[in-house]
């Protein structure tokens, strides 16, 4: 069965189930790097709103053999689960001052995301853009909308205040997590030893947030940046794991292996992350002992460029 097919077979059997007491629709949803995935709403006769369950994994599943009956089940029940149990007011959302302190920002690749940076407000940071969106809690779920160009006209502001608001957001709602490298290796793998030499990992960290979720966007924070130069006493180079987490070299650690640090970075995105995860193929020096800032690393025949 085509994706198609197995779409039409999904939304019909799921109308079938609830009938006139549910309107069933289908729509396309483009999501980070250009990312589009298949959304099932639902939306209930006497609710206001409804949830959308992502069926593309679902597709993949039916493909590798998952009962077409059950899958349909499985989707019923995240619907069940996560319909709200009464009307839901959205019209805060219209008003800038009740949403304002909930607006965040996070960090998207600017390359691979040409297409969706025209209809949304965002600020260039270096080779990446930051973008906004308003995390928020609807009927007890945890939840987030992007900013777009029609919420910013509608709320009467500019991406000048939407930065500001973020600044002060993002940090507190998110706050910073850094973990030595050993430490999360050690914790992956079940507090098994990983390569038997605690301090080869020295002078590495994994920072996100304590969500794990757009962390990247850590290295944005007010003096975050700034706390870990004072603290390993010189500079040091980001690399960006992926849109959730970045990992952080102290630079007199990694001086004679710095040039295989890009060709480090475009591997991991190509072999182990899925596509809307990447964040960059580039790699970042914190300059400490100079301007005090980040830049992109550039390579000129096969000399790195600060």
């Amino acid at each position: 069965m085509k994706k198609e097919q197995f779409i039409d077979e999904v939304r019909n059997a799921v109308a079938l189930h609830y009938g006139e007491e549910a309107v069933v629709s289908v729509h396309e949803q483009m999501k980070n790097n250009g990312v589009k995935y298949t959304g099932l709403c639902v939306k209930k006769i006497d609710s206001n709103i409804g949830p959308t369950v992502y069926i593309d994994a679902f597709y993949e599943s039916f493909k590798s053999g998952r009962n077409f009956a059950e899958i349909v089940s499985e989707i019923i029940k995240i619907v069940e689960d996560n319909t709200p149990k009464e009307m839901v007011s959205m019209d805060f959302f219209r008003d800038y001052k009740e949403v304002r302190n909930q607006i965040c920002y996070k960090l998207v690749g600017k390359s691979r995301n040409e297409e969706l940076l025209k209809d949304i407000p965002h600020r260039d940071y270096l080779d990446m853009a930051i973008v906004y969106y308003v995390s928020m809690e609807v009927a007890g779920i945890l939840g987030s909308v992007l900013v777009n160009n029609e919420h910013m006209k509608l709320w009467g502001v500019d991406e000048e205040a939407l930065f500001n608001a973020a600044s002060e957001n993002t940090p507190a709602i998110n706050p910073v997590n850094t973990v030595p490298m050993g430490e999360m290796l050690y914790n992956l793998s079940g507090g098994n030893p990983v390569f038997g030499d605690e301090d080869y990992y020295e002078g590495m960290f994994v920072s996100s947030n304590v969500r794990g979720t757009n962390g990247a966007c850590c290295i944005l924070y007010p003096g975050y940046l700034q706390s870990i130069a004072a603290e390993f006493g010189c500079g040091f180079f980001i690399l960006p794991a992926s849109v959730h987490e970045v990992i952080i070299l102290r630079e007199n650690i990694m001086a004679a292996n710095a040039m295989c640090l890009a060709d480090m970075v475009r591997s991991v995105n190509s072999e182990c992350l899925q596509e809307q995860d990447i964040l960059s193929d580039s790699v970042y020096y914190y300059d400490f002992g100079g301007e005090n800032n980040v830049k992109k690393v550039e390579y000129d025949k096969e000399a790195m460029v600060l």
